[in-house]
C-alpha cells in the first residue's frame, strides 16, 4: 500500500527538521575550534614566553586549529593587545596591571615562577638595592613586564630618575651592556631555565645580587614571594650558584580576555598542564599550573578544569568534537524548554491534521450526493465512479492511526450510503424508463 504523510505528521517532521538543522548551523558557524584563529601574544622571540606559546601553537594545530603566536616587547604590551582584543591569550609577568583598565581580563593562573634577577658589575659593592643609588641601571624595556616591577622595588628604596640613570633595554641588549661594562646594573625577570642567566652567572665580570630582605617585600608587593636558588641547583659540575641565593619572584600567568571563547581555554589546558606539571630549579613536581599568585579573576572554564579534571567526553572523542558535543548539550537544555509549549500544542496540531484529512473526504463525499435527483444519466454513471475512486484512495491510505480507524470506518459506512443512494436513483429511472427516452431524445 502507498505510503502517505497527512498534515499533522508533516507538521511535526518540518518542526523537528528545522530545530536540528538550525541547531547544527548554530553550532557549525559559532564553534571558533571549527572556523576561528587562536592569538597568542609573548614577549621577544628569543623568550621563554615565545618558546611556550610556540609549543601551545605545535599542540593545537594538530587539533586542526589555526594558532597565530604574537611576539612584542612584553607583558605590557601584551595586556594592552589582550584590553584592545588584538589577541585571545597572553602570557603576562606578575605584577605588571597597575594603572591599567583590566575588568574585561581573567587569569588561567599561574604557570611557573620568574625570580627578579638583580645583577651588577662586579667591582662594585652593593649589597641592597639602595646601593644603586648614583648608578645606571636597565630597568627593561617600556612595555615589558621588567619595567613597572623595577621602577617599583627602586621607587620603594627611594631610587628613580631623580638620583639614578634609567636605561631601557631588552634581557639580551642589557646583559650585553652590563658584560661590556657600559651599564651598572639591570632587572630581569625570566625564567631560572634561562641561558642568559646562567651566561651571567658564569661570567666573573658581573655579580648576582643576594637579596636578604626579600621576605621583606611581600608585605608591599602581594604578588611577589622569596624564593631561594639552591647551591649548584643550576650547573653540579661548576657549582653554579656557589652560595644559596635569595631573590624576589613574581610569576608566569596567562591571561585570557573575559569573552574569549571557552572551546579555547579547554582545549588548551590539557597541555598548558602538561608543559608546566614538570619540575623545575624552583618548582616541584605538579606545583604549576595553579590558581595562585594571580592578580586578576580566575576564569571559570579553568577553575572548574583544575578542581574536576576534563569532561567525560573528552576521553573518548578529540578536543574539537568533544567541544561541539558539550555544546550540543548545553544548548539543548534551554532549547527543549522554550520548545516544550511548542511540544505541548503539536498534539492538538496533529490532531487536527488527522481530522482534516478525513473532513476533505466528507467534503467530497457530500459534493457527491448534492442534487442527485437532477443528474443526468451519465453524471450519475460519473458520480458512482467517483464513489468507488474516493473509498480505493481511503483505504490505499496508511496513515490514519488507530485511534481514528472508528472515524475512517464511519466515513466508509456513509460512502457506502451514498452510493446505495446512487444506486437506487439509477434503478428507479430504469423502471421509470427515464433513461430510455434520454438515450433515444
Amino acid at each position: 500500500m502507498e505510503f502517505k504523510v497527512n498534515r499533522g505528521q508533516a507538521l511535526v517532521i518540518g518542526i523537528v527538521v528545522a530545530i536540528v538543522i538550525s541547531i547544527g548551523l548554530y553550532i557549525i558557524f559559532t564553534s571558533p575550534l571549527l572556523s576561528g584563529n587562536l592569538r597568542i601574544s609573548t614577549g621577544r622571540d628569543t623568550g621563554v614566553y615565545y618558546q611556550f606559546a610556540t609549543a601551545y601553537a605545535e599542540r593545537v594545530r594538530e587539533e586542526g586549529v589555526n594558532v597565530e603566536v604574537i611576539s612584542g616587547a612584553g607583558s605590557i604590551e601584551t595586556l594592552n593587545r589582550l584590553i584592545n582584543n588584538e589577541a585571545d591569550i597572553g602570557f603576562v609577568q606578575g605584577g605588571t596591571i597597575e594603572g591599567l583598565d583590566v575588568s574585561n581580563l581573567e587569569s588561567l593562573g599561574s604557570i611557573y615562577y620568574e625570580p627578579v634577577w638583580i645583577f651588577h658589575r662586579s667591582d662594585l659593592d652593593i649589597t641592597r638595592l639602595t646601593d644603586l643609588e648614583g648608578l645606571s641601571i636597565s630597568v627593561g624595556e617600556v612595555g615589558s613586564g621588567v619595567y613597572p616591577l623595577a621602577t617599583a622595588l627602586l621607587e620603594q628604596n627611594g631610587i628613580s630618575e631623580d638620583n639614578a640613570t634609567y636605561v631601557n633595554l631588552g634581557s639580551a641588549d642589557a646583559a650585553s651592556q652590563l658584560q661590556a661594562g657600559n651599564i651598572d646594573a639591570i632587572f630581569l625577570v625570566i625564567s631560572a631555565r634561562s641561558d642568559l642567566v646562567l651566561e651571567l652567572l658564569r661570567d666573573e665580570s658581573v655579580e648576582l645580587m643576594n637579596l636578604s630582605r626579600a621576605a621583606a617585600y611581600r608585605s608591599y608587593f602581594p604578588y611577589l614571594t622569596d624564593v631561594v636558588i639552591p647551591q649548584g641547583a643550576l650547573d653540579l659540575v661548576d657549582n653554579i650558584p656557589n652560595e644559596d641565593i635569595t631573590l624576589l619572584s613574581t610569576t608566569a600567568t596567562l591571561v585570557v580576555r573575559d569573552d574569549t571563547p571557552e572551546d579555547y581555554i579547554l582545549l588548551l589546558l590539557p597541555h598548558i598542564i602538561e608543559l608546566h606539571r614538570q619540575p623545575g630549579v624552583l618548582e616541584l613536581a605538579e606545583d604549576f599550573p595553579n590558581t595562585r599568585y594571580v592578580e586578576l579573576p580566575i576564569n571559570v572554564a579553568a577553575d572548574r578544569y583544575y578542581r574536576q579534571g576534563p569532561s567525560f567526553l573528552s576521553n573518548y572523542l578529540s578536543p574539537v568534537w568533544a567541544s561541539v558535543i558539550d555544546r550540543l548539550i548545553i544548548l539543548l537544555i534551554p532549547v527543549l524548554t522554550l520548545l516544550y509549549p511548542l511540544f505541548r500544542g503539536i498534539p492538538p496540531v496533529y490532531r487536527f491534521g488527522i481530522r482534516y484529512t478525513l473532513l476533505q473526504w466528507y467534503a467530497k463525499l457530500k459534493e457527491i450526493d448534492t442534487n442527485i435527483h437532477d443528474l443526468s444519466q451519465k453524471e450519475l454513471l460519473d458520480r458512482m465512479e467517483e464513489i468507488d475512486a474516493l473509498e480505493t484512495d481511503i483505504f490505499n491510505r496508511t496513515d490514519v492511526p488507530n485511534g481514528y480507524l472508528d472515524e475512517l470506518y464511519s466515513l466508509v459506512e456513509h460512502i457506502g450510503l451514498v452510493y446505495v443512494r446512487l444506486q437506487k436513483e439509477y434503478n428507479r429511472r430504469i423502471e421509470a424508463g427515464e433513461i430510455a427516452e434520454e438515450i433515444i431524445s
